[in-house]
């Protein structure tokens, strides 16, 4: 268990374990921040994500609603990211795939996650929610290499 001291954005959150800070970022997602910052300065991805954004602020500030600062969390590491729980036994990771706030990285997830991580990409994209209704998978694919 760690206890959240800080959410610094919806990919980055600092955590402390007893005088131990560190830092997390979510496992197995690309997260709409990280596609913005891997893009182009003048690309169609860039100005799709601020105008993603400009219309829906509450979005970029998801995870103040969800977490609590000073709160514990269950956090596990793997391949040097965080799967921090925050409900009962979904992931963070999870939350932000349902809110369509991220994609699922293409290449392997643990077998444990990867069931999960498919059906909230799925269903955020069934239901066109986040970057789904605007189409911005699309326009960011060149950034990243992602899995629809």
């Amino acid at each position: 268990m760690a206890t959240l001291t800080n959410i610094i954005s919806n990919e980055t959150q600092e955590f402390r374990i007893k005088n131990y800070k560190f830092i997390c970022k979510p496992y197995g997602i690309v997260t709409l921040e990280r596609l913005y910052i891997n893009a182009k300065p003048d690309s169609i991805c860039r100005k799709s994500i601020l105008k993603f954004y400009a219309k829906r602020k509450n979005l970029q500030y998801y995870l103040y609603d969800k977490l609590n600062v000073m709160q514990l969390y269950s956090v596990i590491f793997k391949e040097k990211k965080c799967i921090v729980n925050i409900n009962g036994e979904k992931s963070l990771s999870e939350f932000l795939l349902d809110e369509g706030l991220a994609l699922k990285k293409k290449g392997l997830i643990h077998n444990e996650y990867k069931f999960y991580f498919d059906k909230a990409q799925k269903i955020a994209r069934l239901l066109k929610k986040g970057l789904w209704a605007d189409n911005i998978s699309n326009k960011c694919a060149s950034s990243i290499h992602i899995r629809k």
